[in-house]
């Protein structure tokens, strides 16, 4: 690995001997409480983003217990923009009940390259317009915030939990100022309620996100 390589990955990413033999990748772990001595099977360089006690072997970066997953995978994207491997995985610290067969994708690349892999057992598909109150209440308020709007009956796809296999081009077929609005839109002013409120909904669209293209409508001036 060289030194720029090296520099390209975040902070704290641990590195499992052999890892230059899979396609170049990051593990993502969202981390509250779980026990996540499994990563010393992973074969794949990873990194812990930490929102529970300070309680693991690895080295983690720490974020506050706000958000669930889908804020740290916002965060991350954010970030880390312009310096991401060519796959990236989402997963929870947790990942077993959702996906228990998942350590067969993080050691081995028996997928299908470039594209997007729901890592759950169970998919569902939704229509939007199905949720006039509850906890889905405002999708469409939601959906119109981050430019993703399309008609009453948007039909979505997710699997519980949110857990994916995302290559480059699905994060960076928008630009950065678009992704710093949907985190911008998911933290709101910081409130816990409605974070908490996000992370459900989000749950639903991550993989709607991933596949959106962004519309440029004129030129976009990145920040730096």
């Amino acid at each position: 690995m060289t030194e720029q390589d090296n520099r390209s990955f975040p902070q704290n990413t641990v590195f499992p001997n052999g890892y230059e033999e899979l396609r170049d990748s990051l593990v993502v772990v969202a981390r509250s409480w779980e026990n996540i001595d499994w990563l010393h099977g992973c074969k794949r360089p990873f990194v812990v983003y930490n929102k529970g006690n300070n309680d693991t072997q690895f080295l983690a970066n720490c974020l506050p217990n706000i958000g669930r997953d889908g804020h740290t995978y916002l965060q991350y994207i954010v970030e880390n923009y312009h310096n991401l491997r060519d796959y990236t995985f989402f997963i929870q610290g947790d990942p077993f009940e959702k996906c228990p067969h998942i350590m067969r994708w993080l050691n081995q690349d028996n997928w299908h390259p470039e594209t997007i892999q729901i890592l759950c057992e169970t998919v569902f598909i939704e229509e939007f317009h199905g949720y006039p109150s509850g906890p889905m209440q405002g999708m469409k308020k939601l959906l119109k915030d981050i430019g993703m709007y399309e008609n009453e009956h948007m039909m979505h796809v997710f699997g519980m939990g949110t857990q994916y296999i995302v290559h480059k081009k699905f994060i960076q077929n928008k630009s950065l100022n678009w992704w710093k609005n949907v985190y911008q839109v998911y933290i709101g002013e910081g409130n816990e309620e409605h974070m908490r409120s996000m992370a459900y909904k989000f749950e639903k669209i991550f993989l709607k996100i991933f596949t959106h293209t962004e519309c440029y409508s004129h030129p976009i001036k990145e920040e730096p």
